[in-house]
């Protein structure tokens, strides 16, 4: 168990050490983590707003908004005012934005290429109780 234990913390530390990377998702800026899932949320709504951004994804409206700033700044993300309700500022990507949100996901699409490589010899067993652990594991850490 102490050889599962150890080997499991490890694969982790080094699946967060690979994703962790900032990355170009197709463009001229490396984007970290907090950008990315930012405009991850943004393209797959095609727009929204900061107060259902925080909301939703658990942060700070400052956080969104510092965010927003940076994504702005590096012509990722447009504020536009909302046509229906003149107070709130509605969050679009640009044409770089789309690029990240969908270089973002063939990133995952690599990754379920990777872990499908990775487990592509077990049996329907095997994958079942693989799925069961890492669901234990994960209601175990919350």
């Amino acid at each position: 168990m102490k050889c599962i234990s150890r080997q499991f913390l490890d694969t982790v530390a080094q699946f967060n050490k690979y994703d962790k990377q900032a990355r170009t998702f197709g463009t001229d800026h490396e984007l970290f983590l907090s950008e990315i899932h930012l405009i991850e949320w943004i393209g797959k709504r095609n727009g929204g707003y900061i107060t259902e951004i925080a909301k939703e994804m658990n942060i700070t409206k400052g956080a969104v908004s510092k965010t927003v700033k940076k994504l702005q700044e590096k012509g990722y993300v447009l504020k536009t005012n909302d046509s229906s309700n003149k107070l709130k500022v509605l969050l679009q990507l640009t044409e770089k934005g789309n690029v990240a949100f969908n270089e973002h996901r063939n990133y995952h699409v690599h990754l379920d290429q990777l872990v499908e490589d990775s487990l592509k010899n077990c049996s329907d067993k095997e994958l079942s109780m693989i799925y069961s652990f890492l669901c234990a594991m994960e209601d175990k850490c919350k």
